[in-house]
């Protein structure tokens, strides 16, 4: 992902548990330490444009993991009654002030407020999601979210606000493979 307050671009290493942050040119500026930096083998990530925040699920562990701009640890949102299951993904709606939390556990979404507490969890069928959704994304204009699902090889686009299906762009499409 791309942090726009000072472009640098934030790449996830789930098996070596770091984040390497690079410059536009590809020149390498930090790695962050999970073990210092307080996330344990994250498999997404999210930036705040409007506060610079990073956000990183931790599947293992059933939480977010907040680090400030500078990467060092800020907190971590955990959520009880199952509300996240299995977080393989991350998404900041800075417009709406949202966070969305893709659950591969049991293929819902769950909706936090931008402080991290818990607003609705969009269940399964309303995100007409397989046992494998894999990344999730945020239209930041019309607060569509996308989520890629790896069983059903498409794109679903809803409104989270509202519980609207839009639809899902199948692979004949896109030819995903």
């Amino acid at each position: 992902t791309i942090k726009e307050s000072d472009s640098n671009v934030y790449v996830i290493n789930r098996v070596n548990n770091t984040i390497s942050v690079f410059d536009l040119n590809c020149r390498l500026i930090k790695v962050l330490d999970g073990k210092i930096n307080g996330f344990h083998r994250p498999e997404g990530i999210a930036v705040n444009n409007k506060n610079s925040r990073i956000y990183l699920p931790n599947t293992s562990r059933n939480t977010l993991t907040v680090l400030d701009p500078d990467g060092t640890y800020n907190t971590t949102i955990s959520q009880d009654e199952g509300r996240f299951n299995y977080p393989i993904g991350a998404a900041i709606d800075e417009v709406r002030e949202r966070i969305y939390a893709l659950n591969a556990g049991n293929g819902t979404v769950s909706v936090l407020n931008i402080d991290g507490s818990f607003k609705k969890l969009i269940p399964k069928e309303e995100c007409m999601l397989s046992r494998l959704p894999k990344g999730i994304a945020v239209d930041k204009y019309d607060g569509k979210i996308f989520i890629t699902d790896y069983e059903k090889n498409a794109v679903i686009a809803l409104n989270p606000e509202e519980g609207i299906f839009y639809g899902m762009i199948p692979d004949s499409v896109g030819k995903f493979i």
